[in-house]
């Protein structure tokens, strides 16, 4: 237990320094471009080396975010972003990107990777094959199942990192092409604008709720079972949130790992309190999707935003000049700065800070607004200004203990002890015999005592004189020297085992790219499933991949009997765990003539065995990203569905999605249980749900099945590009009825070169990739 670590987010300098007051063991931020927080203040070249100096002197590690998809010509200022930081001697870097990784462990040779969360790590498959790429931690997905983190732990070398706190991304990480598709504002490019948190209503009912919101995590309760399956990186997100979040997010983290090292018991509801008063929408998710099956209550329905701790009732409401004088019975005590929500019904209906308060005694207190709140309404606490205020209170300090030398003949010197760092500094002073009054010990002691707004904190100060006198500014110059001294011990300590280097050669041939062609054996590739592949026209032209609904040996044995002398393969799932690898395996060990269609970091593992093509939620956006893939023995690639046509430079044998409609989400959670409020037990699946958004925009609900059920949220749009571009095409007949396979597959044949109107082809239509 020695080396768990709390890792807290900073998006801005306040809350890096409210992170490391409060105790964080490492911060992650990011600079001002490819991170997947670009909303934030975030840091830049320019301060990155004061910002790592300043944590490596408080022990605390820094890990910046390069996580983001990148296009050809950002490389060269990808790699001048990672030099200034690899110059500063940052610690890790998170990276999503395929191309991305690549030109990193080339250019910088040393440098510490890490698989970020957007490259969808989150089973032994994708972790073994993360690690064979060069990274050394994996930052799980957060639908990582707990017997596959066992997994990893126990057939890897990699460090695990988890989130335990924060907003939940409702779809699978890196997978979410909501934004990215209906507004050209990628979430994997970090400019997601949060789709999940608008409301929706369904095909089941027309009540307009938050039905993609997901509930914030809170896995205090879980942290013990986190340990031993072996995560030693607990992660709060957070970087757009406010420095109380920070602080009490890093604080009851930080307290929970110390009572469970010292095996004393954790008040739960106490630390839970703390963190829902900073932010909680509704209660907390406390297993997130550790155990088996499909979790229940992810989604919360009703409120998408902070909602913060009941703490009363609005008691009465009267005029009072051109406000309203407001009184609430509060089961907490008010102050000038806290901040207050309103519900009805269990429904927001108003919030406000506190500017202006009486406090009438009684746990009554009154307060003045301009909004004419109603009596009963529920009222919440979501700010505490107490929190707020020790988050800026708080400040870390290194505790030493110093014994200073004043002799006469010799140069003043101290030995510092400052945790496990001992030096000795030794002046150019030479101390004279005091001629009339010597200074005592407790005049050098409390000169030295003076550290005034260092990161420094004195706990024993000894002295050994024989009479000497030693002027003011000759101690206090002599004190700073000595601090600074030892400041730089302790960051030169922090820094030792950080190898990244520059080689300044392969920064200038990385951008050279090293192109692989292949000769492949089909134009198209088409992918159908159960309903439709008894209406697929045939070409052998075509590659026919089959994407199932159910995955098992008897409707891959239906599809593969259909297709006999034609090219097949089997599309392998962008979220399958352990479990649904074994099926997987069983059924690809029947078919070694499959083509594998990959949407994951795991199904790199079938390269070699059978022949890999990288589909969509592989997010190729780069020659980069293709170069390196094909130099680990890859087919081809789908450039990914977010990537705008302009920056497709090399397609070559590449592909294009052309014709379907893309699933913007994967879920890990059932729709069926949100809106039913029921369990598995009683499964009201009838594969005909649909999500409606407020301009009435229909998104059809998918079901896979392997081991559990998994959904996908597909586009409301048809995407259809093949006017657009005349090479591969990859043509996706999921959703489409039996007309649109028909006109969708004669349009392929007949490999039109012309730009399609409505009436070419079926309905509306998105001309764009992405």
């Amino acid at each position: 237990m020695e080396n768990l670590e709390i890792l807290a987010p900073a998006g801005n300098f306040e809350n890096l320094n409210v992170a490391i007051n409060a105790g964080a063991d490492a911060v992650y931020l990011g600079l001002e471009n490819f991170n997947a927080r670009m909303s934030a203040d975030n840091f830049s070249t320019q301060n990155i080396k004061e910002v790592v100096r300043f944590c490596h002197s408080l022990n605390v590690k820094v890990y910046v975010t390069v996580n983001t998809l990148i296009n050809n010509d950002e490389m060269p200022k990808v790699l001048e972003t990672v030099k200034a930081c690899v110059d500063a001697k940052v610690d890790a870097y998170l990276v999503q990107d395929f191309g991305v990784l690549s030109a990193l462990k080339t250019c910088f040779p040393g440098i510490c990777l890490h698989a970020s969360t957007q490259m969808g790590v989150h089973n032994l498959k994708g972790a073994q094959m993360a690690e064979k790429l060069g990274c050394t931690r994996v930052v799980l997905s957060r639908e990582t199942k707990l017997e596959d983190i066992k997994e990893i732990k126990k057939h890897t070398n990699l460090e695990i990192e988890y989130f335990v706190q924060g907003a939940l991304c409702i779809s699978f990480s890196g997978n979410c092409y909501f934004s990215g598709m209906v507004l050209g504002e990628s979430g994997n490019r970090g400019r997601c604008k949060q789709f999940c948190r608008m409301k929706y209503k369904t095909s089941l009912n027309g009540e307009e709720e938050y039905l993609l919101s997901a509930r914030d995590l809170c896995l205090l309760k879980n942290l013990k079972t986190l340990i031993d399956a072996g995560v030693t990186s607990f992660k709060i997100e957070g970087r757009l949130r406010n420095p109380g979040y920070v602080f009490q997010s890093v604080s009851s983290y930080k307290f929970a790992l110390k009572q469970i090292k010292e095996n004393k018991q954790i008040d739960f509801d106490r630390e839970e309190q703390k963190l829902k008063k900073v932010f909680s929408r509704g209660d907390f998710l406390e297993d997130a999707y550790l155990f088996d099956g499909v979790p229940d209550n992810v989604v919360f329905k009703t409120v998408q935003n902070h909602s913060g701790i009941k703490i009363g009732k609005v008691l009465k409401t009267e005029k009072f000049k051109d406000l309203f004088r407001v009184t609430i019975l509060s089961d907490v005590k008010l102050k000038n700065g806290d901040g207050l929500k309103f519900f009805e019904n269990g429904k927001e209906v108003s919030s406000l800070g506190i500017g202006n308060l009486d406090d009438l005694g009684g746990y009554k207190y009154r307060i003045y607004t301009k909004r004419n709140l109603k009596e009963n309404l529920e009222v919440n606490l979501i700010l505490d200004s107490d929190t707020e205020k020790e988050a800026h209170e708080n400040i870390k300090k290194l505790d030493f203990s110093c014994k200073i030398f004043a002799n006469a003949g010799n140069c003043l010197q101290v030995d510092l002890c400052c945790e496990n760092l001992k030096i000795e500094y030794v002046s150019n002073h030479v101390l004279e015999k005091a001629k009339n009054q010597a200074l005592s010990n407790e005049e050098i002691a409390s000169q030295f005592l003076k550290v005034g707004d260092t990161i420094f904190k004195v706990t024993n100060c000894e002295v050994e004189t024989d009479g000497v006198f030693i002027p003011k500014s000759v101690l206090n110059g002599f004190r700073r020297e000595a601090l600074k001294e030892l400041e730089n011990k302790i960051i030169e300590k922090n820094e030792k085992t950080i190898l990244a280097s520059v080689d300044e050669k392969q920064l200038k041939n990385v951008l050279n790219l090293k192109y692989q062609e292949n000769n492949l054996e089909f134009d198209s590739i088409v992918v159908v499933n159960e309903d439709n592949m008894n209406f697929a026209a045939k070409d052998l032209k075509n590659l026919y991949i089959f994407s199932p609904q159910n995955y098992n040996k008897e409707n891959v044995l239906k599809f593969k009997e259909l297709f006999k002398g034609f090219l097949c393969g089997l599309e392998l799932p962008n979220l399958a765990n352990n479990r649904d690898i074994k099926i997987l395996d069983e059924i690809l060990e029947k078919n070694k003539d499959f083509y594998v269609l990959i949407n994951n970091l795991y199904g790199l593992s079938y390269v070699g065995s059978y022949k890999v093509i990288c589909s969509i939620g592989m997010n190729v956006f780069s020659d980069y990203t293709i170069s390196f893939l094909k130099s680990l023995g890859v087919k081809t690639c789908v450039v990914s569905c977010e990537q705008q046509k302009e920056n497709i430079k090399f397609l070559k044998d590449n592909f294009v999605y052309c014709v379907g409609f893309v699933p913007l989400m994967t879920f890990a959670h059932c729709p069926y249980k949100t809106i039913n409020n029921n369990s598995c037990k009683n499964c009201s699946f009838n594969n005909n749900l649909s999500y409606f958004d407020i301009h009435d925009n229909q998104y059809k609900i998918y079901r896979y099945r392997l081991s559990q059920c998994y959904f996908k949220l597909l586009h409301s749009h048809l995407v259809n590009n093949l006017g657009y571009f005349e090479g591969h095409k990859l043509i996706d007949l999921n959703g489409l009825d039996e007309t649109k396979v028909k006109n969708a597959l004669s349009a392929l044949s007949k490999n039109c070169k012309t730009k399609l109107t409505n009436k070419d082809i079926f309905g509306k239509i998105n001309h764009q990739v992405g």
